[in-house]
């Protein structure tokens, strides 16, 4: 993913989105996970944190996802504005 502004909110399955389907299947079936990331002056609170729980959801949910570098340089990205 590159070129992600403030206004891409949401991420499915690794694009950004502004607004979410109704018809997706993990808002009908909760096969997927979140978190909800608090930005203080371009930079992510408990960034790491976030990331551990990330990855132990995607463990526990065997959901495939190995970019986890790239996930934060998004983020980091998102945030800095």
């Amino acid at each position: 993913m590159s070129n992600t502004n403030a206004a891409d909110r949401y991420w499915v399955d690794a694009q950004p989105y502004r607004s979410l389907d109704p018809g997706l299947r993990a808002l009908h079936y909760g096969d997927g996970l979140f978190e909800t990331l608090r930005v203080e002056g371009h930079s992510i609170a408990y960034l790491d944190r976030h990331l551990q729980r990330l990855r132990a959801g995607c463990e526990r949910l065997q959901l495939d996802f190995d970019d986890w570098h790239g996930l934060e340089a998004e983020l980091l990205a998102c945030a800095a504005g």
